[in-house]
């Protein structure tokens, strides 16, 4: 294990949050969603529409510069904002890559299985890991999360390694 790979483990260990996957119910396939929105496409579902908690992180994450930043190192570019859209318009898959709640100080091996956070509808597993990860963004998804990374140190040892 190099330091880079060494240092993303110790992270997401620390993190509150994690990735895993999401096999969505009819329900969720059928309900209103507010998602974060690349030129009115969805890239993230945050909850329900109706939810004040959804609603202000799909609006956190709309106006983050790093969260714009990550999406345009997976190639997607464009008008980042959030509103309201309808699963039934949503190109469901059997199963989807999500953030899900964990607990600080357990490594977990990607399968995690906690209270569900968001759907990341862009089927990437380092945008969701840096989701984790990365201070900016694993705050806007649990405020409780403790400091991770700032956006640099990671950055530094992936170019290194």
């Amino acid at each position: 294990m190099n330091e880079y790979q060494a240092k993303l483990k110790e992270l997401l260990v620390k993190s509150t949050i994690t990735t895993g996957p999401y096999t969505p119910s009819e329900f969720v396939k059928n309900t209103d969603h507010i998602a974060v929105l690349i030129n009115g496409k969805p890239v993230y579902l945050a909850g329900e529409s109706d939810c004040d908690a959804s609603i202000n992180e799909a609006k956190q994450l709309a106006s983050s510069e790093m969260y714009k930043l990550a999406l345009s190192k997976i190639g997607l570019t464009g008008e980042l904002s959030y509103g309201v859209i309808s699963g039934s318009d949503i190109d469901w898959q059997s199963s989807h890559h999500a953030i899900v709640k964990s607990e600080s100080g357990v490594f977990e091996d990607g399968q995690g299985v906690g209270e569900l956070i968001g759907i990341n509808l862009t089927e990437n597993q380092s945008l969701g890991v840096l989701m984790c990860v990365n201070d900016s963004l694993a705050r806007i998804l649990d405020p409780q999360c403790p400091e991770l990374d700032n956006g640099h140190n990671l950055s530094f040892l992936a170019q290194a390694n």
